[in-house]
C-alpha cells in the first residue's frame, strides 16, 4: 500500500520521505562537526559568492559566534551595488570584507544583468529580456587575500 501511495504522490510531483532524521544532516550540524575536527588556532575564511542580501554571511557569523570562534573573515562578493549596500545595513560585523564585483575565470569587465523585480535572478549570463537592466561590472580572479 505504501508503494502505491508513493507512486500516486510522485505522479503529482510530490515525494513521501521519512523526516525522522531531517535535522541531523543540515548545514549547521555539518559545520559544527567540521569545526571540531579542524585546528582551533587556524583562521577560517569563508567566501560568500553572489552574496545577495548577506543571509549566508549572517548564518556563518552566527555559527562562528555559537562555537566561540573569533579568528575568521568572511569575504562577501556581490556585483549588484544596491544589494551590497542593503547587506551592509543588515550585517553588523567587522569580520565581513565587502567586494562589489563578481568572481570569474579572468579579470575583465562584463555586462551584468540586474533583474528589476527579482534580484536573485540577476546574472553575468546574457539574458535579453525587458525585465533586466544592463550594467558594466568587473569580474576578478587575481585577489590578494593573505596578509
Amino acid at each position: 500500500m505504501k508503494k502505491i501511495i508513493k507512486n500516486i504522490l510522485r505522479n503529482f510531483g510530490f515525494e513521501l520521505r521519512n523526516t525522522k532524521y531531517r535535522n541531523k544532516f543540515n548545514l549547521e550540524n555539518t559545520f559544527n562537526r567540521l569545526i571540531k575536527k579542524l585546528d582551533s588556532g587556524q583562521k577560517f575564511i569563508v567566501f560568500d559568492v553572489g552574496g545577495n542580501l548577506g543571509e549566508f554571511s549572517k548564518f556563518y557569523i552566527k555559527l562562528f559566534e555559537h562555537n566561540e570562534i573569533k579568528n575568521y573573515d568572511i569575504h562577501y562578493f556581490e556585483p549588484n551595488t544596491s544589494l551590497l549596500e542593503m547587506a551592509k545595513k543588515k550585517i553588523s560585523s567587522n569580520k565581513v570584507i565587502y567586494n562589489n564585483f563578481g568572481l570569474g575565470e579572468k579579470d575583465q569587465t562584463l555586462d551584468f544583468y540586474i533583474h528589476r523585480d527579482r534580484h536573485m535572478n540577476s546574472s553575468f549570463l546574457d539574458v535579453h529580456t525587458s525585465y533586466y537592466d544592463i550594467y558594466k561590472k568587473k569580474a576578478c580572479t587575481n585577489m590578494k587575500l593573505i596578509k
